[in-house]
């Protein structure tokens, strides 16, 4: 098994290591995106932003997905996966990434992804576990009450031209289950954030140490399959309690009832709720059955949340001020009740670049919530 350990990468380090791309134009669609269409999925630019329709079984989700983001595939894994795994990959990783418990439905979209891109199937499931393996993420979310809820995000990560170059809108539906939205990015069969057509939204952060289960799940695999599958908070949160974790996140979520962050490791998961009108996280615990000391981040939010954040510039205003910079790949301002995103990309930081709207209309609109008691109002 290969690890990095907690404290490896210093946020100095990480910074160092990023590629300054800052520019406030509007986005334009990069010539790895090429609109196309293959049964019932397709790949459209919309206001700029690549939105990747796919539908059907897993294996017919899978080839089309290599087929539509072939060139967008091999660029990644080049750029990317390549210099973090090796190539050939550093001894242990290819072993440790085989060995760990791959949900069917992944196998078989990963299986079908290589038969559509030509690429290897060892190489996309490296694309898939390396997150679990090795921890790169430093991100923020915040919710904030109102009307309608909002829910903000920064994706932080050390990228050298790639990444940035490779943000899409994934609007999934898969046979049987609930249809969803995942910002991403190509490879990835997981959600890193996304929502469902229920309205239950999700967010990942990563949280350093608390140890590694090499035979679980891959986390990504497993929030996808949270909303893939679930409407509620509460659901989700049984459905991860019966599951193998394989490290410790932050799962921020929002459903029409409220917000909470799932509080993540592999030996338990904590709900936490906010005790007023916002909740957020980063990359530490706040619960106190395993409270971890903050950083900057955590200061200025919660020193904003104590006064309250008011409508979307607002929101987008505090993302900007708890960016990483030049790691901030993504910013992205999400509406789950009414299924809008508006999202920043494509040069860093993203707070610094228009945050594009799309929505319901191309993406997944909301379903009414079914008639029922409301949820019992939980003590801080």
């Amino acid at each position: 098994m290969v690890r990095m350990k907690a404290g490896r990468l210093s946020c100095a380090a990480l910074l160092a290591c990023a590629m300054v791309v800052s520019a406030r134009s509007a986005p334009e669609p990069d010539a790895l995106f090429r609109p196309a269409t293959t049964g019932t999925s397709s790949l459209r630019i919309v206001n700029g932003l690549p939105v990747v329709t796919l539908a059907g079984t897993p294996r017919e989700i899978g080839r089309a997905y290599g087929t539509l983001l072939r060139e967008a595939l091999a660029f990644g894994l080049k750029g990317f996966i390549d210099p973090v795994v090796g190539d050939p990959p550093e001894a242990g990783l290819l072993d440790t990434a085989r060995g760990m418990a791959i949900p069917e439905w992944a196998r078989e979209e990963m299986a079908g992804m290589s038969e559509g891109s030509g690429l290897a199937y060892d190489r996309i499931l490296l694309a898939n576990t390396i997150f679990d393996i090795k921890k790169f993420l430093l991100c923020s979310a915040v919710c904030v009450a109102g009307d309608p809820p909002l829910f903000g995000r920064n994706l932080d990560y050390p990228d050298s031209g790639v990444l940035v170059r490779l943000t899409a809108v994934f609007v999934v539906r898969p046979a049987g289950k609930k249809a969803f939205v995942s910002i991403g990015f190509p490879g990835l069969v997981g959600v890193l954030t996304g929502w469902n057509e229920d309205g239950l939204a999700a967010a990942v952060l990563e949280v350093f140490g608390h140890g590694f289960r090499p035979a679980a799940t891959p986390y990504a695999m497993l929030f996808r399959e949270v909303l893939q599958e679930e409407r509620t908070i509460g659901g989700a949160a049984e459905r991860l309690r019966r599951a193998k974790t394989s490290t410790a996140n932050n799962l921020t979520m929002m459903d029409p009832a409220g917000a909470a962050v799932l509080e993540i490791s592999p030996s338990r998961i904590v709900e936490r709720r906010g005790s007023g009108l916002v909740i957020f996280a980063t990359n530490y615990f706040c619960a106190d059955v395993h409270k971890q000391r903050g950083d900057w981040r955590d200061a200025i939010l919660d020193r904003t949340a104590a006064h309250g954040i008011d409508g979307r510039d607002a929101l987008q205003d505090l993302l900007d001020r708890v960016s990483f910079r030049s790691m901030t790949l993504q910013s992205m301002v999400i509406a789950p009740s009414r299924g809008e995103l508006w999202l920043a990309c494509g040069a860093v930081p993203a707070t610094m670049r228009p945050y594009v709207r799309i929505g319901p209309e191309d993406l997944v609109r909301i379903r009414a919530a079914p008639a029922g008691p409301a949820r019992k109002k939980e003590s801080p």
